[in-house]
């Protein structure tokens, strides 16, 4: 029972915080605190099995895990740091804080499952397990409170699913990441009908990213689930096979959320134009006349007729301007900054106005490229200034650590995945079956991760309910990857 300890921590821990945003307001209320303590708790839980096995008969050290642990720890230095520079001091030092815990859980799982293949797919059935168990809660809901588990995005969106969790983008994400896991546990499974429960598994969270009609979401988990297929499945032609079916799922998802997407509102502008210049009168130059004939007292002046009694003279004509036309009701400035009746030009609509949103965002990077303006205060420093754009943050994760920790934050990160990219496949063909699939399950969970990077603003926030997935995943690939070991024999 001690040795699946870790994988029931992090399950509890993806279920506490799918629970901490989930549509249903009451479970949300009462599980936004308590998932931080069942956070505390799954690294108590895994630490005293991390104690266990360092007082064992023959505690070692991997000296995987000790490499692993550079270039996040480098991340969270400078996620500390910032506090010098931030906007919000507060801010930063928790969001820093949280993140420290999220890292030194993955360390601890990392640690108690070195050099053991069979613990740390125990690990990545754990987290496999807390997303099944979100799609399922989300069934659950749907069946019971339909008008909580469908969620009416946009205005050109009728609905779109999200069943338990908080909106579309939430249920996309944590099955983007899970999937490739998920999709390694069923191809490396000893048994039957351990391969199917993981089989309708994967349908559960695939079908549940279709409903969501998450574009990006499918895309991710598309090259996730093809990144496994294709380091684990053998020969070339099954490969073909699975591969050809993976992208006819994701190609089908793709269409069904354009066919029943309308196209958006033509653009229809209530700013009244600014009035045209009244052209000045033409000038004309003056007839010189002969000078009245002059008398003995001055000019001669030329008789005029009387006016008759009880008639007024006549009153010179005057111009008149015709009254301007009341323009259409404009909407408050309050409901929607961005709005198009109170813009003069049209906002880009693609990737649901999030082109527009990026590009607002790079202006705002501009202003402090090399350190941006502190960890977590990437709310605070974004503002949705776009009407078919819907978020508090640009939603994508490249951008929001140039925000919040500027090129050097940015530059830490994509090293971390590249180093982790040319040391797993580097030791790929060194490695036995269940091992092979552990390394398979992480660079895949590594291309999704990556994918969602591109539209959700998520691997920095550790109450994101894909975080936990993505870090563990990338810990325990970086373990055997960068094993020096495991690279000798490579």
């Amino acid at each position: 029972m001690r040795k699946w300890a870790p994988a029931a921590a992090l399950a509890c821990v993806v279920v506490a915080f799918a629970c901490g945003s989930s549509s249903l307001n009451g479970v949300k209320a009462q599980a936004g605190q308590l998932r931080w303590v069942v956070l505390f708790l799954a690294v108590g839980a895994v630490a005293a099995a991390a104690w266990s096995r360092l007082r064992g008969p023959a505690p070692r050290t991997s000296r995987g895990v000790l490499a692993v642990l550079v270039l996040p720890g480098a991340f969270l230095a400078l996620a500390l740091l910032s506090t010098f520079w931030t906007v919000s001091n507060r801010l930063t030092f928790e969001r820093a804080v949280s993140l420290a815990v999220l890292f030194t859980l993955a360390a601890l799982v990392a640690y108690v499952t070195a050099d053991d293949s069979a613990a740390q797919r125990r690990a990545l059935a754990g987290l496999a397990t807390g997303a099944c168990a979100v799609g399922i809660l989300s069934l659950i809901t749907l069946a019971l409170y339909h008008g909580d588990a469908v969620q009416a995005s946009s205005p050109q969106t009728p609905w779109r699913y999200r069943g338990f969790t908080e909106n579309p983008n939430t249920i996309s994400v944590l099955a983007s990441v899970a999937l490739p896991i998920l999709v390694a546990l069923a191809l490396t499974a000893g048994r039957e009908p351990e391969r199917l429960a993981w089989i309708a598994g994967a349908l559960l969270m695939l079908g549940s990213t279709i409903a969501a009609e998450s574009r990006g979401g499918l895309i991710a988990a598309a090259l996730g689930m093809c990144i496994v297929v294709a380091l684990q499945v053998r020969p070339w032609k099954k490969t073909a096979v699975v591969l050809a079916g993976v992208l006819l799922a994701t190609g089908g998802g793709v269409y069904l959320r354009e066919l029943t997407n309308p196209p958006a509102p033509a653009f229809v502008s209530a700013v009244a134009p600014a009035p045209a210049p009244v052209p000045a009168p033409p000038t004309t130059t003056r007839r010189t006349t002969k000078p009245f004939p002059t008398g003995t007292h001055g000019p001669v002046k030329k008789p005029t007729k009387p006016l008759p009694k009880n008639v007024l003279p006549p009153t010179p004509p005057q111009e008149t301007t015709p009254l301007p036309l009341r323009p259409p009701a404009l909407p408050r400035a309050a409901d929607e900054i961005g709005n198009p009746l109170l813009s003069k030009e049209s906002t880009s609509t693609v990737g649901s106005g999030r082109i527009a949103a990026w590009k607002g965002a790079l202006h705002e990077v501009a202003q402090r490229p090399l350190l941006g303006y502190g960890f977590g205060t990437e709310q605070k420093v974004f503002i949705d200034r776009w009407y078919y754009f819907d978020g508090g943050t640009p939603e994508n994760s490249f951008l929001g650590i140039l925000l919040q920790l500027g090129a050097i934050g940015l530059l830490v990160v994509v090293a971390f995945g590249v180093a982790l990219i040319v040391a797993g496949l580097r030791v790929l063909r060194s490695l036995d079956d269940a091992s092979r699939g552990v390394v398979a399950a992480g660079l895949g969970v590594l291309g999704a991760a990556v994918g969602v990077m591109l539209i959700q603003s998520y691997l920095y926030a550790v109450g994101n309910v894909a975080t936990t997935t993505v870090w563990v995943a990338l810990f325990l690939l970086g373990t055997i990857a960068f094993d020096v070991r495991k690279r000798d024999a490579a």
